[in-house]
C-alpha cells in the first residue's frame, strides 16, 4: 500500500537549469530562503510568507525561468518530510502495453521513463511540461483513472536512528 503524502506550503524543491543556479538564487531569494537539498543538485525553498502550495508554487515559476520544475514538499502522515524528485511513479492494475503507456501518456502529460524490472504493472514517468504540471493535480487525476491501482511522486526523504 502506498503511503499518502500531502503537499506542504513550507519548502518546495526545485531543479534549475544547469549553469542558470546563479541567476535563480538572485530571483528567488526575494521569495525565501535558499538551500541545496544534500547530496543533490536541487534546491530547497523556504517561503518568507507561505500561502497555499499552489500560489507559492506560481510565484517560483514566475520569478524565474531558470527553474525547470518546482513542487510542493510532500508530508506524510506522521510529519515527516518527503522530497519530490520530478517522478511519478504509477501502479497499473494490468501490465500496460507500449501502446497502453503512449496512449495513457498522452491523456495525463506524462512521459514514460522506464518500467519496474520486478513489478510489471509499475512505470515511472516525467511530466511533459514540468514547469506547467503541479505534481498534486497530476496525482488527483491519476487517482481517478480506472487503469491505475496506485501514484505517487518519486521522493527522497531523511531517516534519523532513534536510539
Amino acid at each position: 500500500m502506498v503511503t499518502r503524502h500531502e503537499p506542504s506550503a513550507e519548502c518546495f524543491v526545485l531543479k534549475v537549469k544547469s549553469g542558470a543556479e546563479p541567476e535563480a538564487r538572485e530571483r528567488l531569494s526575494a521569495l525565501g530562503q535558499l538551500e541545496q537539498l544534500g547530496g543533490t543538485e536541487l534546491l530547497l525553498l523556504r517561503p518568507n510568507d507561505p500561502a497555499s502550495p499552489r500560489q507559492v508554487w506560481e510565484q517560483i515559476l514566475r520569478s524565474s525561468g531558470a527553474v525547470e520544475w518546482a513542487a510542493p514538499l510532500m508530508v506524510d502522515e506522521t510529519g515527516q518530510p518527503h522530497f519530490p524528485t520530478g517522478e511519478i511513479s504509477v501502479r497499473f492494475e494490468q501490465p500496460p502495453s507500449e501502446q497502453d503507456l503512449a496512449k495513457f501518456g498522452t491523456t495525463h502529460g506524462l512521459e514514460p521513463r522506464r518500467r519496474n524490472e520486478y513489478v510489471a504493472e509499475q512505470v515511472s514517468f516525467l511530466p511533459r511540461e514540468p514547469r506547467q504540471t503541479y505534481v498534486p493535480d497530476v496525482l488527483q487525476a491519476l487517482d481517478q483513472d480506472e487503469e491505475v491501482q496506485a501514484a505517487w511522486a518519486n521522493t527522497l526523504s531523511r531517516y534519523r536512528r532513534i536510539s
